[in-house]
């Protein structure tokens, strides 16, 4: 640009030259000289204007070249990606391969059992694992199966966990779940059938239903929605014993309600009512359960138990944490024997926070008081010491990333009847991956 402003300003010269007379006034010069180098400096900003005025088509059509060429990519990657889908899955249809999930995770536990130092009991630290792989398969027509492989010692059905022990023993892995449903394609799909060794179907706390237990049998489920109005029926039938030379042992299970659901809150009322046959004399574990007799004659002061159990439960997503509170009541209408009057159990509790995501987070409390004859002690909260105890829980559950958790749980509890059950407190301390 320098150059084109001299070359301009000698040729303005020139002509000045060329066009005053000899004997110019010098003033008059001056004023022409001056003329002449405005108007060389508006021709060289009207050139600037023109030179980027080029300079910026060019550089949008660099951009649109660009653009377009990026787009052409992604196109032809977007076609390709669709072809080799849509290929795939004609494959996978063909060889029978479409409607499989996958699934399970792996926990590393720690959990220390602390008794009062005049307790009869030995205190108690150990390193503990859980695996659980579950397969379930669509098979067309309403009807999916399942299959769950679990760790465990396989004799208790409240717990998979796998203590580290046994001089590097191999541990066990067991059939915890095999079950086919079945929900028929009529509108509503309000009716479903199960049976095998399910999941468990009813809708409890762990002071009925220990989170591990999956019972054996049938069920039935029957859910309609009107609204905000969900109401259910669920039936079931479940095998604890059968034998081959007397009455099987079994219970028979019925549970109601509805879910009434708003834009941002649900209210949940449910009623259960498990009636068992046979069980006292048919029972594995007593676990809190008082009993009478010894050996092979031992059987529980209740009877066979007939638990009525009433769970209101309470969520509210309209905050930045979700909230829940519940309270469950249940009660053995028909215990029998020395203790008949330790019939009751009750729950209340709640939380605030989820874990579905990194830095999602926790918080859970409750306080459960299990009279010894209140629910079947085989079957209800392990962590919590099973029945004939009272106390309270704390949770605390953190995602290091989505599917990697860190978990913290206390809990304080004492017999409710001074039998052999010393006070104790426990501490866990949780790793969990989730596949």
């Amino acid at each position: 640009m320098k150059f084109t402003r001299v070359i301009l300003a000698a040729a303005g010269l020139v002509l000045l030259a060329a066009a005053l007379p000899a004997q110019a006034d010098p003033a008059a010069m001056a004023e022409k000289i001056r003329q002449l180098e405005a108007q060389i400096a508006a021709q060289q900003a009207q050139m600037e204007q023109q030179l980027a005025a080029q300079r910026a088509m060019l550089e949008e059509m660099k951009q649109a070249m660009e653009e377009s060429k990026a787009e052409t990519t992604t196109e032809i990657k977007k076609t390709a990606l669709e072809v080799s889908q849509k290929e795939i899955g004609k494959e996978i249809k063909n060889r029978g391969l479409t409607g499989w999930k996958f699934g399970g995770d792996i926990r590393l536990r720690y959990e220390g059992t602390y008794y009062e130092d005049d307790s009869a009991f030995q205190d108690r630290n150990r390193e503990r694992i859980r695996l659980r792989f579950k397969v379930s398969k669509n098979v067309g027509f309403g009807v999916t199966g399942f299959f769950q492989l679990a760790s465990g010692m396989g004799l208790d059905p409240t717990s998979t966990n796998q203590t580290l022990t046994d001089s590097f023993d191999r541990k066990d892995v067991w059939i915890d779940q095999a079950y086919l449903t079945w929900t028929p394609d009529v509108e509503g799909h309000f009716f479903t059938f199960g049976g095998g060794k399910f999941a468990n179907c009813w809708v409890s706390t762990p002071m009925v239903w220990d989170t591990d237990v999956n019972p054996e049998g049938f069920y039935e489920r029957f859910s309609y929605k009107w609204g905000v109005f969900e109401p259910y029926l669920t039936l079931g039938q479940m095998m604890i014993r059968e034998n081959s030379s007397k009455q099987d042992a079994y219970v028979l299970a019925y549970q109601g309600g509805a879910n009434i659901k708003l834009e941002k809150a649900t209210l949940g009322l449910n009623l259960a009512y498990y009636d068992y046959h046979k069980y006292d004399t048919n029972y594995k574990y007593p676990n809190g359960n008082t009993t009478s007799g010894s050996g092979t004659s031992a059987y529980l002061n209740a009877g066979d138990f007939n638990v009525l159990d009433f769970l209101a439960q309470f969520k509210y997503d309209g905050w930045r944490y979700p909230v829940e509170f519940f309270v469950d009541y249940a009660q053995n209408l028909d215990a029998t024997g020395p203790y008949a009057d330790e019939d009751t159990a009750w729950s209340v509790g709640g939380g605030i926070g989820k874990n579905k995501t990194q830095k999602d987070w926790s918080v859970a409390y409750r306080y459960v008081c299990i009279e010894p004859n209140a629910v079947v002690g085989a079957f209800t909260d392990s962590d919590f010491g099973f029945a004939n105890r009272k106390g309270s829980e704390v949770k605390f559950k953190y995602n290091i990333y989505d599917p990697l958790t860190l978990g913290v749980a206390f809990w304080s509890t004492n017999p409710v009847m001074e039998l052999v059950r010393d006070p104790w407190t426990r501490l866990q301390l949780d790793l969990e991956y989730k596949f």
